[in-house]
């Protein structure tokens, strides 16, 4: 997921105020978005996530607290015992908002969207891990049917994987695996109208340049454990007016806004995030394509010095701490004669004839900051000058996907808890490969730690990031940031801290109930939802 860190945000001012208010049931949220779409195909970024957790659910879903996958539209499934064929079994009462049910049919159809290599889905990459995906999406093989994704009936979906992948459940909470209703699936443009027809505990039903508004689904399968009436998306607010719609509670959840401000500290909810923020170079330009020139300059630096001036969460490489993974080598300290050395090999003796180096950062960001200081000993030993564009926000990822500057640079949340999550990205194929990076070597170091059930596969993902970081010299991390939110947990319930900064909607309620004690206490109420959770109503 990449979420673009910096302490200027979007200075677009609005009328925050059509948005305030509260009468109980209706929640209003300030997440950093601009621009955003709700289309699995392009949606990647943390607040298009948080989002799609209210209006779509997939085979399975997030527990609010641990993220582990739980029973979605799937009540349960069944796993082969080789751990390559997945049988899972569809609610028959789980429909789309319009009444439709969902079957495994708009399961397998929305999936063969997403790969469509004419479509170029940012997070296609994801589905490799099913049978025949890879030469599918990548054009290689251009029969939609030789991929591993079967209807055996209409609400039976069995999935086969080219090998086993024991992070494979994880992924599908994701956005990427929702199901899209059949009449946005063969069009385009639904994604920015409203309202929308979803499968998901809310309904989007108004979207402006303030904001979006969510309303609860009569048709969700499990309405009964969904609290909220409404929830209130604003997506273009200053961290100074968010920071005063807190203080007067119109705001009840802001994934930014301005700490100085911000009067109850009670608010502030900081916790470990599974993230990483770095600056990478675009490598399909010559020279910037050359390995030797990356490291050679790279090498110049003393990064471990430069970090620690601008940031007290370091990081040296990109994956951060999970499970037992052991950590490759990355670039710490500088080591001019040997970075001189690449580069007179490369033929730019001394830097002379290399081009200026260009970079494209936030303001504000770490990754400004470090790279003012890179500049500095790039001129002075190189005679190399650096220029730095600034881009705002809303305009980053439009500006990078156009080329033409060495650096950029990115926050990357990982999608579920494992390596893969942070190097998967960065293979010839992915449509996340932002430095289009593209080494043969690394591609086969993927494939062969996809092949691996084990912890051996820990080993291979830590050459492959070793190549990435200090062997071919693409990546050069700067901090792993924690994620800080300000939310008012005496008011709010089903809002955890988690690794992922992801919050379901669907768990999401005020403390003090709103649901007459009379009506949960009915005996039919308790076996109405029982038979809902166990699909058998």
């Amino acid at each position: 997921m990449k979420k673009y860190v910096m302490t200027i945000l979007a200075v677009l001012l609005f009328p925050a105020a059509v948005f305030a208010g509260d009468t109980g049931d209706i929640l209003t949220v300030a997440l950093s978005a601009g621009e955003i779409t709700v289309d699995p195909l392009h949606a990647y970024r943390t607040d298009e996530l948080q989002i799609a957790t209210g209006i779509y659910e997939g085979l399975v879903a997030y527990d609010p607290n641990t993220l582990r996958p739980v029973p979605g539209v799937a009540y349960k499934w069944d796993v082969s015992e080789d751990g390559t064929r997945y049988t899972f079994y569809l609610r028959e009462r789980a429909k789309f908002s319009n009444g439709d049910p969902v079957t495994a049919a708009d399961f397998r159809d929305s999936w063969l969207r997403i790969i469509d290599p004419r479509e170029e889905g940012e997070y296609s990459f994801l589905f490799d891990v099913i049978k025949g995906v890879s030469d599918y999406r990548n054009g290689e093989n251009g029969d939609p049917g030789s991929v591993g994704i079967d209807v055996s009936s209409r609400f039976v979906l069995e999935v086969e994987l080219e090998k086993p992948a024991g992070h494979f459940l994880s992924m599908l909470p994701h956005m990427s695996f929702a199901p899209i209703y059949q009449s946005y699936r063969e069009s385009a443009g639904w994604e920015n109208s409203a309202p929308l027809i979803s499968n998901g505990p809310f309904v989007l039903t108004g979207w402006s340049g303030e904001g979006l508004v969510l309303e609860r689904n009569p048709a969700y399968w499990d309405r009964w454990n969904v609290t909220l009436d409404e929830i209130k998306i604003l997506t273009n607010t200053t961290a100074a007016e968010n920071a005063d719609l807190l203080n007067d509670g119109r705001v009840q959840w802001a994934d930014y806004a301005d700490t100085g401000i911000v009067e109850d500290r009670g608010l502030f909810q900081i916790s470990a995030l599974f993230a990483t923020s770095y600056i990478y170079f675009r490598a399909d330009a010559e020279p910037w394509s050359d390995p030797r020139v990356r490291k050679g300059i790279a090498l110049l630096i003393p990064w471990n010095e430069v970090r620690s001036e601008v940031t007290p969460y370091t990081a040296t490489t990109l994956v951060p701490e999970v499970g037992f993974y052991e950590k490759p080598a990355g670039l710490e300290e500088v080591n001019v004669s040997e970075g001189l050395k690449l580069l007179a090999d490369a033929g730019y003796p001394d830097g002379r004839g290399l081009p200026d180096i260009t970079a494209v950062v936030t303001p504000g960001s770490v990754a400004e900051a470090v790279i003012e200081s890179a500049a500095r000993l790039w001129e002075e030993r190189l005679g190399v000058k650096t220029e730095i564009t600034r881009v705002s926000f809303g305009d980053y990822q439009e500006i990078t996907q156009r080329g033409g500057y060495v650096f950029g640079s990115s926050t990357w949340i990982g999608d579920f808890a494992d390596p893969l999550s942070f190097l998967q990205m960065w293979t010839t194929g992915s449509k996340l490969n932002d430095a289009r990076y593209a080494s043969e070597e690394y591609d086969l170091l993927i494939e062969e730690a996809l092949a691996e059930s084990g912890d051996e596969r820990y080993e291979i993902y830590a050459k492959a990031e070793e190549l990435l970081l200090s062997g071919d010299t693409v990546v050069i991390p700067l901090s792993n940031p924690p994620s800080l939110n300000f939310v008012d947990l005496d008011r709010i319930s089903g809002w955890y801290a988690n690794a992922l900064d992801i919050h379901p909607f669907k768990n999401i309620g005020f403390r003090e109930s709103r649901v007459p004690k009379w009506y949960v206490s009915l005996p039919f109420n308790n076996v109405l939802q029982r038979g809902y959770y166990n699909g058998n109503i």
